[in-house]
């Protein structure tokens, strides 16, 4: 009988286990983790898509300057090329990079994909085509920090080849920081595995021993079987 409680401690232990999994996408501006908590980009970002983006980077090592807005294609206005479209609604712009006096459209509101989890490396990526089927790459990684609001952009480097790095630091990319009603009305949080067994196994014990006792009472030969030494073999 010493393996009824190790069992019982067993499901008791994967009850309590945190869960790390992938933030699971709700939409382009927000995902929910496995084990609770929503993070959405949705109240620090600009509808005001002619005004540029609202988080822009220092220039970096290779002298290139980003402009982010996660949620809504932007215009990024260029005086040096006047009437680009590199960077506009148009083209779905999500990230746009600032290279020699020249714009580049290096992600698209719709190619949007979260990976990893609040605490565990949580990023989104972005990828954009050109005309020269040329493919681009941003990954974001999304900082946590309830003291920056709304948040700062920094470039961490090109790498590998047309693969730019940058970290968005903000307290909407801690969970439930900015949550909204539409990310809200989404489902409930979710059960571990654990808990659901050891749901499971309780109602399965409780079945058991109410069975047991209807069996006693309704069948008198079961008298001094297993329901009757039940007791004394738990103890």
């Amino acid at each position: 009988m010493l393996l009824f409680p190790g069992f019982v401690v067993l499901l008791f232990y994967q009850a309590s286990r945190p869960v790390h999994s992938t933030c699971t996408q709700l939409s382009h501006c927000a995902c929910e983790n496995k084990d609770g908590g929503i993070v959405n980009l949705t109240r620090i970002a600009s509808t005001q898509t002619d005004k540029g983006a609202p988080f822009t980077s220092k220039v970096d090592v290779n002298g290139a300057v980003f402009y982010y807005n996660p949620c809504f294609s932007f215009t990024q206005p260029d005086p040096h090329q006047p009437g680009s479209k590199a960077c506009t609604p148009d083209e779905n712009v999500a990230v746009c990079q600032k290279n020699d006096d020249l714009l580049y459209n290096v992600g698209t509101q719709k190619s949007v994909r979260f990976s990893g989890s609040s605490g565990n490396n949580l990023k989104v990526t972005y990828a954009s085509i050109d005309a020269s089927q040329t493919t681009r790459i941003s990954v974001v990684e999304l900082k946590c920090d309830e003291s920056v609001y709304p948040g700062t952009l920094a470039s961490s480097g090109e790498k590998p080849k047309l693969q730019y790095n940058l970290v968005f630091t903000s307290k909407c990319c801690c969970p439930d920081a900015c949550e909204t009603a539409a990310s809200s009305s989404s489902s409930g949080s979710n059960l571990s595995v654990g808990l659901i067994l050891l749901i499971v196994f309780l109602v399965l014990l409780v079945v058991c021993f109410v069975g047991g006792v209807l069996y006693l009472k309704f069948v008198p030969e079961a008298k001094g079987t297993f329901w009757v030494t039940l007791p004394a073999l738990i103890k």
